[in-house]
């Protein structure tokens, strides 16, 4: 997607974000879930970008005033362009404006693959109208959901970081954590569930050809603003990650975190919620540093 001049600036989201998609043409909301930090370690939702693409002054007015947390080098062999800014975005809203209008879309772009739905996989474990706490849609670092982001415009695409990688299975969460799950676990007919998941998306959204920047908006509960501007062609990287290294399993018990974003339905164990599995090296598993802190998720939001 692009408009006559190609402008346009794209935002990447990378880790645990759940994205709640309108039956009806309207914004998409990505949700940033806090972690148990018992259970999973701390997580962090962050914001990166090259600092030569920040769009400091424009005739006279400042920008840019939000202050980064951290600063650090890529592998870029210009050092002017390999300077990269990091934000913390616990409790904060990000917005956006300076665009040309268009309604956001989320599609993917790999023919078999998937962003898991979690309406889905509730109704295959028994809860057949999973319903989102609203207080998660408040951004709190000490609540659900750490930070939330408003796609108001632009053309989503979802997508693999590793085609190579084989399907994901499905078990119970309180069986893998146990040690008791079928990691072969089948439904209905002795079907296996089976599942290619996607774990980037990114969004391209087009600028106004009287403005090529694009002015990214961050509001705190307290109703305090601060901003970031970025030139045409800036890639904006979002990352909800884990920030520690854990043994490597192939059950990503940390996917169970997304089920806290629902409320308690009657005396139904939460621990109930299927999990995916990765499959074994010899069938395409990518066993590494520890669990996939990667696979997003989607939640079709009805009328």
């Amino acid at each position: 997607m692009t408009n006559e001049n190609g402008l346009y600036v794209t935002l990447r989201f990378y880790g645990r974000f759940l994205y709640l998609v309108p039956t009806k043409p309207g914004p998409i909301k990505v949700w940033a879930p806090n972690f148990d930090h018992v259970r999973f370690g701390p997580h962090r939702t962050q914001m990166s970008i090259r600092r030569d693409q920040i769009v400091w002054m424009a005739s006279g007015k400042q920008m840019t005033n939000f202050q980064p947390t951290g600063k650090s080098l890529s592998d870029r062999a210009d050092v002017g362009t390999a300077e990269i800014l990091d934000w913390d975005l616990s409790g904060l809203t990000v917005t956006y404006q300076g665009v040309a209008p268009t309604v956001p879309t989320l599609t993917v772009t790999e023919a078999g693959a998937e962003i898991l739905d979690l309406r889905e996989l509730e109704k295959l474990a028994g809860n057949p109208e999973p319903q989102l706490d609203p207080s998660a849609g408040t951004p709190d670092p000490r609540g659900k959901t750490n930070t939330v982001f408003e796609i108001s415009s632009g053309e989503g695409t979802a997508m693999r970081v590793d085609e190579r990688a084989g399907p994901y299975t499905f078990v119970v969460e309180a069986d893998a954590e146990d040690g008791t799950a079928d990691f072969e676990r089948r439904e209905g007919e002795g079907k296996k569930i089976e599942k290619r998941a996607v774990d980037v998306v990114e969004f391209r959204i087009l600028l106004e050809p009287s403005r090529p920047a694009l002015t990214l908006t961050f509001t705190s509960t307290s109703g305090r603003k601060e901003i970031v501007t970025v030139s045409d062609g800036t890639m904006v990287n979002f990352t909800n990650l884990c920030m520690r290294f854990t043994p490597p399993v192939r059950p990503d018990l940390e996917f169970s975190q997304y089920y806290s974003l629902f409320l308690p339905n009657g005396s139904r164990d939460v621990r109930i919620g299927l999990i995916p599995v990765e499959p074994p090296p010899a069938q395409g598993g990518l066993l590494g540093e520890g669990e996939d802190c990667e696979m997003c998720a989607v939640f079709v939001v009805p009328e």
